[in-house]
């Protein structure tokens, strides 16, 4: 399936929103998506030609905020 409509799809479905994204070090695009009502989330994975497909799914998401570490934290 195509992302814009992976991503609509569950959008509409689940009523989740995109919390977060990135690339894999071989350059596939890895999206998260939540509901932050229900705790439900899903992982969506899309390929470079644009097709995407959902990798996982679940409940009890738990949101964090990023806690600095290093030298200067």
């Amino acid at each position: 399936m195509a992302r814009e409509a992976m991503l609509d799809l569950i959008g509409e479905d689940y009523s989740a929103l995109l919390v977060g994204a990135g690339v894999s070090d071989d350059g596939q695009l890895i999206e998260v998506l939540v509901n932050a009502e229900t705790r439900t989330w899903t992982i969506v994975f899309s390929s470079g030609n644009g097709l995407s497909c959902s990798l996982a799914t679940g409940d009890d998401w738990q949101q964090r905020t990023p806690v600095p570490t290093g030298p200067d934290a």
